[in-house]
């Protein structure tokens, strides 16, 4: 799902604001043939690492970096991810690589059937980049409420809202306080070694009062066997649209392993 003030750092945001299947899920250890890891209740274990491209406004730019780990526990409905990221920007004229804000999110899926389900995760964000630029300063905490509906004809329809806020950190450094609206779209096509999700979102940010869209389209393809999981790549173009958008357009381009 996009998590547009996740695709790059805080710092930056604040920066340029100024200048599957309709079918009963089982749990992951029994559902990992065929699970291309885009329905949010299908838990899953993976590897994934992938670089995101931004053009910001004013002629600035920012990537990230990001690699990633998820397990499921428990009864296979419970899943843990790690994720952490490099950034670099151009926005204060030094466009060097460095660790960005690392996190931990927890994620239960519940309240399955044949007709959908639901999802509620919560994710702590450290504030351990190296420099400003890189990271937001702050710890955050971001959590997420995700219904999920299997239409008949295969399709996934998934909204979800979100909510992202700072706690502690940095008293020099921006609070962080913005509500995100996601419509979460995975079309079932013909060819299923093809995957496609198509993600527009709404954003307001309760600190600058300010409001923006975005939509990113995700289109990616089963490749074969690495570590006894399968492989995919794909590719994630993105843009944002509305007055306060901290951003123009981007692209990201993944990689990952599922089920290994």
């Amino acid at each position: 799902m996009l998590v547009v003030l996740g695709l790059f750092p805080t710092a930056v945001l604040a920066q340029t604001a100024e200048a599957a299947p309709a079918t009963e899920p089982a749990p992951a250890a029994e559902a990992a043939a065929g699970n291309d890891g885009t329905d949010p209740t299908r838990p899953i274990n993976s590897l994934r690492a992938s670089y995101e491209h931004f053009e910001l406004r004013g002629g600035r730019w920012a990537g990230t970096l990001a690699t990633s780990i998820e397990q499921p526990f428990g009864d296979g409905y419970w899943t843990l991810r790690a994720r952490v990221p490099f950034a670099a920007t151009n926005a204060l004229g030094n466009s060097a690589l460095g660790l960005s804000d690392a996190s931990l999110r927890l994620t239960r899926v519940f309240g399955v059937s044949r007709k959908g389900g639901r999802v509620a995760q919560l994710e702590v964000i450290a504030p351990t980049a190296g420099r400003d630029e890189w990271g937001g300063g702050k710890w955050q905490l971001k959590p997420v409420f995700i219904q999920a509906y299997f239409l008949k004809n295969g399709t996934i329809v998934a909204p979800a809202l979100q909510h992202q806020f700072s706690f502690a950190g940095s008293s020099r450094r921006a609070d962080v306080n913005t509500t995100t609206f996601d419509l979460y779209v995975v079309p079932r096509l013909a060819n299923r070694k093809l995957f496609m999700t198509i993600d527009p979102a709404l954003i307001y940010d309760w600190e600058r009062k300010q409001t923006f869209g975005a939509l990113a389209v995700t289109l990616g393809t089963n490749v074969g066997r690495l570590f006894g999981g399968q492989m995919q790549i794909s590719v994630k173009p993105s843009v944002a649209v509305g007055g306060d958008r901290p951003f123009n357009y981007g692209l990201q381009a993944g990689v990952a392993v599922l089920g290994f």
